[in-house]
């Protein structure tokens, strides 16, 4: 779920198609089992007054695993953490999975190994 590399980190380093396809399973299992529901619950309360127009047009149906994977890496994105949170804060339905996983201690080293070394 780091944005910079996607799955094109798994291209560059040879895996096969198979374990990429696993790796994309799992993260659409999680989502589906954690983050899906929770993520879908309409809050009409006065603060989202607006939220049905700034909606319009947007597709609700669309698959948040689907899209993330087709799209290109963003090269900008140096840290995930920070570009994540503020995904969050843009109502994103893969943010809160990204900020859980990215944020445990051990994604935290293979970040560092990643981008330091």
């Amino acid at each position: 779920l780091h944005p910079k590399y996607k799955t094109t980190y798994f291209t560059r380093q040879g895996w096969p198609t198979e374990w990429i396809d696993n790796a994309i399973a799992l993260l659409r299992a999680e989502y589906e089992k954690n983050y899906a529901t929770a993520c879908t619950k309409r809050n009409d309360n006065a603060d989202d007054f607006f939220k049905e127009i700034d909606e319009y047009g947007l597709d609700d149906n669309s698959d948040p695993i689907d899209d993330w994977i087709s799209t290109g890496p963003i090269r900008t994105a140096q840290d995930p953490l920070k570009w994540w949170s503020g995904m969050l804060a843009d109502n994103n339905r893969l943010a809160a999975m990204a900020l859980d996983i990215l944020s445990a201690p051990g994604m935290f080293y293979l970040h560092c190994v990643l981008c330091c070394h």
